[in-house]
């Protein structure tokens, strides 16, 4: 339905934070048996399982925009200051960072962290999206040349709103 193309197409917007997640590692809360290992399963899932998808053909993945990048960040922002900011606040727990900053330089910044975590995500929202998103495209149209010569393509890698054309 068109409420999950948009989802996730807003998600392809805004998954630098897992590559962030998985670049620099914060696991000093790490402890448990294979929490770990999870950590990194669930971070490797969150990129991986996206381009499972657009090879599969299940989600239409839109031309980049300014106008999309800009949703994708209002909505990641609306997340984190609407429901994690005030969860954290209930539980005690800094979640994604709403309490304390990273480990890093971001702690000398004493309380203007978010406000720089916040204009820092906007930029890397739009080098994900049309660094990152679109060089993933480029090489699946690629890598899997038997999804082109299909006819129908499929959604993800040649349909109508997709940046890839079949050959």
């Amino acid at each position: 339905d068109r409420l999950t193309h948009v989802i996730f197409n807003l998600y392809l917007q805004v998954t630098w934070g897992t590559l962030l997640a998985l670049l620099v590692p914060d696991l000093r809360d790490y402890s448990a048996f294979l929490e770990v290992e999870n950590f990194y399963f669930e971070h490797y899932a969150l990129l991986l399982f996206p381009l499972y998808l657009t090879i599969q053909g299940r989600f239409i993945v839109w031309r980049p925009t300014w106008e999309g990048a800009i949703a994708g960040f209002l909505a990641l922002s609306f997340y984190h200051s609407g429901v994690l900011a005030p969860l954290a606040l209930i539980t005690g727990r800094n979640l994604n960072y709403m309490l304390s900053p990273p480990p890093g330089t971001l702690i000398s910044t004493a309380g203007w962290y978010r406000l720089i975590m916040y204009g820092f995500g906007l930029a890397f929202t739009f080098i994900q999206r049309y660094v990152f998103v679109e060089g993933a495209l480029w090489i699946l149209r690629f890598q899997y040349p038997p999804l082109q010569g299909r006819g129908d393509v499929g959604p993800g890698l040649s349909g109508k709103g997709s940046r890839l054309k079949a050959a």
